[in-house]
């Protein structure tokens, strides 16, 4: 069935139920029926399955193609809380079993009906701690495996507020999936409020980011709102998303009359609103209704489509190439910038800052914080890194992303060595965080674990060129490197899009000959790479290159590698934006001696004694016209100088002044 309900939909919209709970309130069952468990309508699955297979019944009339089981609020974690968790099995497995009887009473070979088992939310959301995400993962695995054992059609994950609870719920689903050797559609739909932000602060596009690694057959929303301010959203799933749009509204926004919640739409109204959604959005395929609705609003939904097809106007699928993304609790975005690169700020890495160190040695978590927040303004995503010999690494990580995670709108990268290091941070991170990352220094013993921990929690992953001989210095060993890791990723069940190849940045400003040439060797194995693996991304820890120099010559030897770098096709650098100088502000002779020693190359002497010797007479950072106050600048002034630095700050608030 699982490959009929996906081959329907690239023909046409397949039309949902309504909502549950309206409906059972509607039947009004004998308080006795609930057997004092007021606040669970699963039970009824026990008590009066004759309830809930009429309300599937009714449904199925009025020409849905797909009925939801009972079992919203059936998890453990939910049942538990009406002591009802002993009963998880009995109610779940009957929910289905009163589904499928239902379905199998309106269903024939050209016109097929489903079940989907649905997986609901529970009043605990761990991103605000109140369960972990262990604990809630496998309340929904468990949940979810009784679902596909006794033969749903699919998997539906609704009414997600919580970026840690829906990706628990889906890597609980794909693990019952495992478990239970069956593969089924996954489907995943979030609630987003009137104010456009699901409930902690998360916008639509950022749910996706989140989730869209669980290898989902459809995304969408469903209950809070009505169809129309569910537009917006769905212009952006139909813009974005790589996958076909779910939409559920309610019946309109819920108005409380005389103590009770009371829906506005007509059916007529909602299947109008929802007539046109359709036809503007024609990636929605899965299209019902949340509260308020009831087979009369699903009739009249199910005669418009009909109409629709019969005309033949459903318009073919139409995706726009998925560009990889990362996300915060927040927002995401894309890997694939434009101008690149990518830019993590290294300001805190416990390693890379000084001022960062000193503020961890005195467990100022808070003061480290602000530095995250600062640095998070001209950054796309932050480096986060605690490890300090002698010093409790999971503890610290625990104490400092906790108070980054709320606070901080841009993504994390996760810096660690440590699996259980990663492992900790990544189960308190709701958005999509990138990990930090995984060699071969032993084998890939410790890269197979890493692994895991990426496809649990749909991470993206950094590759460093590193194997049992140690650091790959030359550009033919980094890529040969770089394919054994992707070989090890792509068994892991990661994708091309799911990993960052870090081909290593080493120091020119040692004195080791040996590596003289180790910029010239990384921005050849960037070429190489990209040429023999064109779906690959590269990331380089910039900085690194110039270890050893003085503070004034690394600013403008990390500053021309860094172009350098990108015109090689680097697409992400590791570095601390504010001591990155635009080209335009570089004093040429400067640039020279910088390209030089970048690219060993020997005019009179040697590079590096060159620039050592010059920056020693020379003991500025750059010989940089003097700035003139911004004060003094007109607004056209301001915005040419905004562009000749490469500084995006303030840009909209110039632009809307022009």
């Amino acid at each position: 069935m699982k490959n009929h309900l996906l081959s329907i939909l690239k023909e046409r919209p397949l039309i949902l139920d309504g909502a549950m709970g309206t409906m059972i309130q509607g039947k009004k069952p004998n308080p006795l029926d609930y057997k004092g468990h007021l606040n669970s309508s699963a039970i009824l699955n026990l008590t009066r399955p004759d309830i809930i297979e009429s309300i599937h019944d009714e449904y199925f009339q009025s020409g849905s193609d797909i009925v939801f089981t009972n079992t919203f609020t059936a998890s453990p974690v939910a049942l538990t809380e009406d002591n009802l968790d002993k009963e998880m099995m009995a109610i779940n497995q009957t929910a289905v079993t009163i589904a499928m009887r239902s379905a199998a009473k309106y269903s024939s070979e050209g016109n097929l009906k489903f079940v989907l088992g649905e997986l609901g939310p529970t009043s605990k959301l761990p991103t605000l701690g109140h369960i972990s995400f262990d604990e809630l993962m496998a309340s929904y695995m468990q949940q979810a495996e009784v679902l596909i054992k006794a033969g749903v059609d699919g998997i539906v994950i609704v009414t997600c507020q919580d970026m840690l609870q829906i990706k628990a719920a889906a890597a609980g689903a794909r693990e019952a999936m495992v478990n239970s050797g069956i593969e089924l559609p996954l489907i995943v739909s979030v609630t987003i409020e009137a104010n456009g932000k699901t409930l902690l602060g998360s916008d639509i596009i950022a749910m996706l980011t989140a989730v869209e690694p669980y290898n989902l057959s459809l995304f969408g929303m469903n209950c809070a709102t009505g169809s129309m301010v569910m537009r917006e959203h769905l212009r952006q799933l139909q813009l974005y998303s790589p996958v076909p749009i779910f939409c559920k509204p309610n019946a309109g926004i819920p108005q409380n009359i005389d103590g009770k919640l009371r829906y506005s739409m007509t059916p007529q109204i909602f299947v109008e609103e929802i007539a046109s959604l359709i036809k503007e959005f024609p990636n929605i395929r899965m299209i019902g209704g949340c509260c308020g609705t009831s087979p009369e609003y699903i009739k009249a939904l199910a005669l418009q489509t009909s109409k629709i097809k019969d005309k033949q106007e459903f318009e073919p699928l139409k995706f726009s190439k998925w560009k990889p993304r990362v996300s915060s609790l927040f927002s995401s975005i894309t890997l694939d910038q434009e101008p690149r690169p990518f830019v993590v700020a290294e300001q805190t890495n416990a390693n890379g800052s000084k001022k960062f160190k000193e503020l961890l040695e005195k467990n100022d978590y808070d003061a480290m914080a602000m530095v995250a927040k600062k640095a998070s303004q001209g950054a796309h995503a932050l480096d986060l890194c605690v490890a300090y010999a002698g010093r409790d690494e999971s503890r610290d990580m625990t104490e400092f992303a906790d108070r980054v995670l709320k606070n901080v709108d841009i993504p994390l990268m996760i810096d660690s060595t440590n699996p259980k290091v990663v492992e900790r941070a990544l189960s308190i991170a709701p958005g999509r965080c990138i990990i930090n990352s995984i060699n071969l220094e032993d084998g890939g013993v410790k890269a197979a674990t890493i692994l895991k921990l990426a496809k649990k929690f749909g991470a993206v992953v950094v590759c460093l060129t590193i194997d049992e001989d140690g650091m790959a210095k030359t550009s033919v060993k980094k890529v040969e490197i770089a394919k054994k890791l992707r070989k090890i990723c792509l068994d892991a069940g990661l994708r091309d899009h799911d990993m960052l190849y870090d081909l290593l940045t080493m120091t020119v400003a040692s004195g080791d000959k040996e590596l003289y040439d180790s910029a010239v060797q990384t921005l050849e194995a960037v070429k190489m790479l990209k040429k023999e693996m064109s779906e690959s991304r590269v990331l380089l820890g910039v900085s690194n290159i110039s270890y050893g120099l003085t503070v004034a010559a690394r600013k403008v030897v990390t500053s021309v590698f860094l172009s350098k770098a990108t015109h090689a096709g680097v697409d992400a650098a590791i570095i601390n934006p504010i001591k990155i100088l635009p080209p335009s502000k570089i004093v040429e002779q400067e640039r020279l001696l910088a390209e030089r020693l970048l690219d060993n190359t020997e005019v009179s002497g040697s590079p590096l004694a060159d620039i050592l010797s010059y920056f020693e007479k020379n003991k500025t950072v750059s010989k940089i016209e003097k700035n003139i106050s911004q004060d003094d600048l007109t607004l056209e002034q301001k915005l040419h100088q905004k562009i000749m630095d490469g500084d995006k700050t303030e840009l909209s608030s110039i632009l809307s002044e022009i």
